[in-house]
């Protein structure tokens, strides 16, 4: 009896924080003549992930950004994952501004246009909501 309590109170639990951690985003691409630049805009409470990219040239690394519009204490963390044959791999972490643009461009990045990038940005203080637009050019 006392099992099934527990697993109530962890499902309930866990159900309430997929509802308060509901991202909204939209999408948009801007085209240029050589590269196309990709953008994500929305919002988060917790944790979201950016949408998946690759280099915009051979041996440049990445190039992205992030701009928000948050409050509250902490930081946005922003974790560069690679993708690989067993899943995403962290490759290096930014310290992101709840307030303002940080670059998050990355020049030790893969020199193959196939190599999958993205990005988790976690907000690591008060949980308030953050506004946020990423790019990233390739």
């Amino acid at each position: 009896m006392m099992l099934l309590a527990f697993v109530v109170a962890v499902t309930s639990f866990t159900a309430i924080d997929l509802v308060n951690n509901k991202a909204e985003a939209k999408d948009w691409v801007k085209k240029g003549q050589i590269w196309s630049t990709h953008y994500h805009s929305g919002s988060f409470k917790n944790y979201t992930y950016s949408p998946t990219f690759h280099i915009y040239y051979p041996g440049q690394g990445t190039w992205a950004n992030i701009t928000a519009n948050g409050s509250g204490s902490g930081k946005i963390t922003a974790t560069l994952q690679q993708k690989t044959n067993k899943g995403w791999k962290n490759v290096k972490t930014f310290y992101a501004k709840k307030k303002g643009s940080t670059n998050l461009s990355y020049k030790q990045a893969s020199k193959s246009y196939k190599t999958n990038y993205r990005f988790k940005f976690t907000n690591t203080g008060t949980k308030k909501t953050i506004s946020y637009t990423f790019w990233a050019t390739y």
